[in-house]
């Protein structure tokens, strides 16, 4: 299973994801 919670990023001052967070289950395919 992987599990991602809270990811930020930016892209030089510009701020493009702000807390995202899910999860992928086993046997998903992404």
């Amino acid at each position: 299973m992987l599990s991602v919670e809270h990811l930020q990023a930016a892209y030089g001052p510009a701020q493009v994801l702000f807390d995202i967070t899910f999860r992928i289950g086993a046997g998903e395919v992404v």
